[in-house]
């Protein structure tokens, strides 16, 4: 027996349009649909992913996220444009002052220097009320990182050094979030709309114990309660990032390979009304649209099962 050893097939935004075309019978072998169409069909495709971004079948967008809440603050804006410090774990850079930068410092000498890099946010928290945040101007040179900003209080060595490219795209959805004190983590309770609202004091002081995320449009609102009382400890969440658009001819799906056929069948469906497709063709289609999706509705979502045994008094 032989195989291919290859398990890299792929396709791209105008792969999965042709291939609706074809289901639709609007194009046969060798036919090509106009540019107008095309870009009509992109544009239903952008539409039919977002839409299914509300099923919760997406586990292969689960990401991990660190916050840094700053003293005394309720409420966070996590999105494009936010000042808020957030970001995804795996691009985190953490290291330590290697020794202590003056009021007025704009060099830190740190432990180590790999994978900062110019233009990165980076912070160092000071005592429970005071983290300093600036940006790496330029590249370390050797164990040095030259900051843009000078320090405005002396930063003493053994202090943990933050650092990090970008801040996170807007969560579709929070799943988990836990406290961070000292590489320890302690579960938070994700609130609902109505548990935070009820709460008598949303700038109380404290450790943080729940959460209530909020995601409007734009820039999600990440609640936190208590308020944070120190600046030393982060907070830890699992988020669902947005799926990424089809801009590019040539895009691969930000779809794992088992949800191609989905797509295609999905825009085809999409695409009967504007075709005139009815009958037969379009309850054909319909049902392989439907089936195809629901075929993944079980793999793709995270759902655990309990069995709990039955417990029975004597004589009952």
């Amino acid at each position: 027996m032989t195989t291919s050893g290859s398990t890299s097939f792929s396709v791209t935004r105008d792969d999965i349009l042709r291939g609706a075309f074809h289901i639709l019978g609007a194009i046969g072998l060798g036919e090509q649909p106009s540019a107008e169409e095309m870009s009509r069909a992109a544009f239903q495709l952008n539409m039919l992913v977002k839409y299914w971004q509300s099923k919760g079948m997406n586990r292969w967008t689960d990401t991990e996220a660190i916050l840094f809440p700053d003293y005394g603050v309720a409420q966070f804006l996590l999105g494009a444009g936010s000042s808020t410090h957030c970001t995804n774990t795996a691009s985190l850079v953490t290291t330590t002052l290697a020794s202590a930068t003056s009021i007025g410092g704009n060099v830190l000498h740190v432990a180590s220097a790999v994978g900062i890099t110019s233009g990165m946010h980076i912070g160092i928290p000071q005592s429970a009320t005071q983290i300093f945040w600036t940006t790496v101007n330029g590249a370390p040179i050797g164990y040095d990182v030259l900051l843009l900003d000078a320090a405005p209080y002396q930063l003493d060595a053994g202090a943990t050094v933050y650092a990090y490219a970008s801040p996170i795209t807007r969560p579709v959805r929070i799943s988990e979030a836990r406290r961070r004190i000292s590489s320890v983590d302690t579960p938070l309770m994700v609130s609902t709309r109505a548990d935070y609202m009820s709460l008598p004091l949303k700038t109380s002081l404290g450790l943080p114990n729940q959460i209530f995320y909020d995601p409007q449009i734009g820039q999600g609102r990440l609640n936190v309660w208590p308020t944070n009382s120190d600046v030393r400890n982060t907070i830890v969440f699992s988020y669902n990032r947005s799926i990424q658009d089809f801009i590019g001819t040539t895009d691969n799906p930000d779809y794992p390979q088992e949800w191609y056929r989905a797509l295609t069948y999905g825009l085809a469906n999409d695409l009967c009304a504007p075709y005139g497709i009815t009958g037969d063709l379009k309850r054909d289609i319909q049902l392989e649209a439907v089936q195809s999706f629901n075929d993944l509705s079980g793999f793709d979502t995270d759902i655990a099962v309990y069995i709990q045994p039955a417990i029975r008094t004597h004589g009952v």
